[in-house]
């Protein structure tokens, strides 16, 4: 009974969510273009009908989280948080909202512990509906994540930038179904018309071209067809 106790405590410690560094994940990276960051997102559910099981998230040829082989350690929800300046990720964590109600708190800190500005990429592995609390919805409602409606295991992953919940995106899907997939890349805009500069957008996600003057009524920044390829 007691190695029975032991077994079900360190099986329990091991789902219980943490933040670790994140220094170094699988891959090989690659810089892309003007610091614009290739993003690659993918969500599922256990009940899924695709072949390939597994969450992912992947940010410039790196590997930050792969939960193929469906390790219960990355049940439920798993962020990071990304420098666009330099298209690395850190601060990955995982929260077992599907097993542990006390997961919901931990997870409220970690957002609410974040800067405003800062970029954050989630998805969600297995389930992560079960035992999730008010805390962790309002965190995430806060920066723009919402799901109403959602079942058990069903899907969901993101990309936002905190202080900016209208800007979030946000996908998710029922269960029952094939997995759910975000991907972004980098602008491969090099020049610019009319004497024009690149700066980064309001969404801090990529570059777009501003110029000094007017030029048919518009500022080149608010026409994008402007940054040549």
């Amino acid at each position: 009974m007691a190695m029975l106790t032991l077994i079900s405590f360190v099986l329990g410690l091991v789902s219980l969510g943490h933040v670790i560094n994140a220094a170094d994940p699988t891959g090989t990276y690659y810089a892309s273009s003007f610091g614009g960051c290739d993003i690659s997102l993918k969500a599922y559910g256990y009940s899924d009908t695709d072949a390939t099981r597994g969450s992912y998230i992947k940010v410039n040829g790196l590997t930050y989280l792969d939960s193929a082989g469906n390790n219960v350690a990355f049940r439920g929800f798993n962020m990071v948080t990304l420098d666009t300046s330099t298209c690395r990720a850190s601060n990955f964590g995982h929260w077992d909202t599907c097993g542990y109600p006390a997961e919901s708190e931990k997870l409220a800190s970690y957002i609410y512990n974040l800067p405003d500005g800062t970029r954050i990429l989630g998805v969600t592995s297995d389930d992560f509906i079960s035992n999730i609390q008010d805390s962790a919805r309002n965190a995430l409602k806060s920066i723009g994540v919402e799901f109403p409606g959602m079942d058990i295991r069903s899907k969901l992953l993101f990309d936002v930038v905190k202080g900016k919940p209208d800007k979030a995106v946000v996908q998710i899907a029922k269960p029952f179904g094939n997995s759910i997939f975000y991907e972004v890349k980098a602008p491969i805009c090099n020049i610019c018309q009319n004497g024009g500069v690149l700066k980064m957008n309001d969404e801090g996600t990529g570059l777009v071209c501003q110029c000094p003057k007017k030029y048919l009524g518009f500022y080149c920044d608010r026409i994008n067809e402007l940054c040549l390829k």
